[in-house]
């Protein structure tokens, strides 16, 4: 597929605070969150986190605990301990959330645990997680090309894309969130979004602290555009105390 296809994928990295770690969506690629990179302050280093496998090689991940502790290794790799930035995005919240979970077990701070439109599955309800949509999309995004990203991928990249978001639709149907003890930032998408208005009540079970709830005038598919994570930025640069 060509290169930027490791696990930890450098968006900027230099700078001399503790770095954002950036966990990617269903077809595993973190291309999405460069923009990231004109509005945070240039002295916080940014990663994205990628799935394995997008070298056609690698095993795939077995389960999203699996997939969040292999992730931790390269997070660690950058920053050998806390206190920790994550941020998610659809299957990424999920994840994130697993990798505090995770972090927290083994003694680590987390500094912010940021989650922009993911949902933890409502057993009782038997409702899906917000991303399963998500994975269908990237699903037909791939097969068709629509996506200006996809667009320039070969026909065996598009394939292993495939193999990718198929793999993590099904861990993520498999995955039981956790509690996490600390405050979360819920970024939601506020168009054509039938969780949005009880967001911050379908992951109270999951989060001890205080859940602060912003919302974004877009549909989940948007939250990634430039204009979408200036807004986003914003937020959470408020909620940190971050100034440009």
């Amino acid at each position: 597929i060509g290169d930027g296809l490791g696990v930890l994928l450098p968006i900027r990295a230099r700078g001399h605070r503790p770095p954002f770690f950036c966990i990617h969506p269903a077809d595993g690629l973190s291309w999405c969150y460069q923009p990231l990179a004109r509005y945070v302050p240039a002295d916080y280093p940014l990663y994205g986190l990628q799935a394995r496998g997008l070298h056609g090689t690698d095993e795939l991940s077995r389960s999203i605990r699996e997939m969040a502790s292999d992730y931790i290794e390269h997070i660690r790799a950058v920053q050998e301990s806390g206190p920790y930035h994550l941020l998610g995005w659809s299957l990424g919240g999920l994840v994130a959330h697993e990798i505090a979970v995770q972090m927290q077990a083994d003694g680590e701070q987390i500094a912010a645990l940021i989650i922009m439109d993911s949902y933890p599955r409502d057993k009782e309800k038997n409702l899906a997680p917000a991303g399963e949509a998500e994975l269908a999309g990237a699903l037909d995004m791939a097969r068709q090309r629509r996506d200006p990203v996809l667009a320039t991928i070969p026909e065996e990249g598009i394939a292993i894309l495939m193999r990718i978001i198929e793999n993590n639709d099904r861990i993520l149907r498999a995955h039981g969130s956790r509690r996490f003890d600390g405050d979360l930032m819920l970024i939601v998408a506020a168009e054509n979004n039938p969780r949005a208005a009880s967001a911050a009540a379908m992951w109270q079970p999951y989060v001890s602290g205080e859940i602060l709830e912003s919302r974004l005038p877009c549909s989940h598919g948007e939250m990634t555009r430039p204009d979408m994570l200036a807004q986003a930025w914003n937020n959470v640069s408020t909620w940190l105390n971050i100034k440009s």
